[in-house]
């Protein structure tokens, strides 16, 4: 608790970079502070504004009992929907040094995903590291997370294989029309010599290459198209995941493996004096 010039207020000090990855869910009027050592803003709760009668802008003034004042631009008004609507928030280091509580903080949050019950397992482990502090999980925001990600995880994947059969057949689609047009030039290396085995090679190179460069493409494009949509619906960017990218190279391949095995083997079926007595 402190005093302000017009009445007792409720200080609250956090890190503020990494609060708006905790409190996504917070409505913010204004703008959030960025930066840890920012000593002149602050953000206060509404129910808190509306009671002090202040507004974007305007100034708060803390007293100390023996006269020390200081001052506070409002860069931000929370709207949470719980006690912090009734606080006002400051960085963790001001709070410290105006209530003479050095380097001491009480509660710390973490955030995670929880994925095979995550939270459980990381909380045992902090409590075994520091059996001195009291660590427990949030379990009903834990379990809903947990179900969510579930449930994205399970439509992500369907997403996903439904893709993979579009693609398979949009990649035969095109092998097998750019065979039909080559068809005449696959019969003439074979009039000329060519065996099976041959210009099998040389489809398989071709497809080969264009598959390489396609993966290429779709891996840039894949992870800036991911960065857009993190920053627009989580806010919040999107790190890249290194054992997806071997993943897609073998999945990429194995579509268009499968996508050219029916233009080869209409190819190798090509009966060369008939097609080239047709041309």
């Amino acid at each position: 608790m402190a005093r302000s010039e017009r009445e007792p207020v409720a200080l609250v000090g956090v890190d503020f970079p990494a609060l708006p990855a905790l409190v996504p869910y917070w409505q913010v009027q204004g703008g959030w502070l960025g930066v840890d050592f920012d000593n002149r803003n602050t953000m206060l709760g509404k129910t808190l504004a509306r009671q002090l009668e202040l507004n974007l802008g305007d100034d708060i003034t803390l007293v100390k009992d023996n006269g020390e004042r200081k001052t506070f631009r409002i860069k931000g008004i929370i709207e949470s929907g719980d006690a912090m609507d009734n606080v006002m928030l400051l960085n963790i280091g001001v709070v410290q040094a105006w209530t003479d509580n050095h380097d001491r903080i009480s509660y710390a949050l973490a955030s995670l995903a929880n994925d095979n019950d995550a939270v459980t397992a990381y909380a045992k482990r902090l409590s075994a590291e520091n059996p001195q502090l009291d660590i427990h999980p949030i379990r009903k925001v834990s379990a809903a997370e947990g179900q969510i990600l579930h449930k994205i995880k399970g439509l992500m994947g369907l997403v996903c294989i439904i893709i993979l059969l579009l693609s398979s057949l949009c990649v035969n689609t095109s092998l097998t029309a750019m065979t039909h047009e080559r068809r005449r030039e696959f019969a003439l290396q074979s009039a000329l010599g060519a065996s099976d085995r041959q210009i099998t090679a040389q489809i398989v190179r071709e497809t080969l290459t264009m598959t390489t460069l396609a993966i290429a493409i779709g891996l840039i494009l894949g992870l800036i198209l991911a960065q857009i949509l993190g920053h627009v619906v989580f806010h919040a960017g999107i790190p890249l995941r290194w054992p997806v990218l071997p993943l897609a190279a073998v999945l990429s391949l194995t579509v268009a493996a499968v996508a050219v095995a029916l233009p080869l083997k209409r190819v190798l079926a090509l009966q060369a004096a008939v097609v080239l007595k047709g041309a």
